[in-house]
């Protein structure tokens, strides 16, 4: 059963932006070559985005993992370029990278409904990152229950 996100695209994509602003890190949109992955440079405290990026439906999710890579403190005097590994420092930014994103999808969404596939599909989020949703959906429904 697909269940529709409440928040559009386009919100989201806005709101992270306005995150990432909140967090100090300024946020450059560029059209370039449609392979290019976005990077992270932590010392200048920038992101820069590809909007022409081959599959525009993973421009959100990489937003939200550059974003996860200056919260975790992945500061390695180089840019940092997206990766949908699962290891080390890349792997930390995609669990930090679903969180922030678990919340547009799963509030006010009863656990019975929540689904792995669903989430990733709507973000294409790369298979490598599957353990990780299915393990953060379960944690945050975990931590909703312990605040009631």
């Amino acid at each position: 059963m697909m269940i529709r996100v409440e928040k559009s695209r386009e919100y989201i994509f806005k709101d992270l932006l306005n995150r990432a602003m909140n967090y100090g890190l300024g946020v450059e949109c560029v059209h370039i070559d449609s392979h290019l992955k976005p990077c992270l440079s932590y010392k200048r405290k920038l992101i820069i985005l590809n909007m022409n990026y081959h599959n525009q439906r993973l421009v959100i999710f990489q937003l939200a993992h550059e974003i996860g890579h200056f919260l975790n403190g992945d500061s390695f005097g180089n840019e940092i370029f997206f990766s949908p590994a699962m290891n080390g420092f890349e792997g930390r930014a995609n669990k930090t990278a679903v969180k922030l994103l678990l919340p547009y999808y799963l509030n006010d969404l009863p656990e019975r409904y929540a689904s792995t596939a669903d989430f990733m599909n709507y973000f294409s989020i790369p298979l490598s990152v599957e353990k990780v949703v299915t393990e953060q959906i379960q944690d945050f429904y975990k931590s909703s229950e312990t605040q009631i």
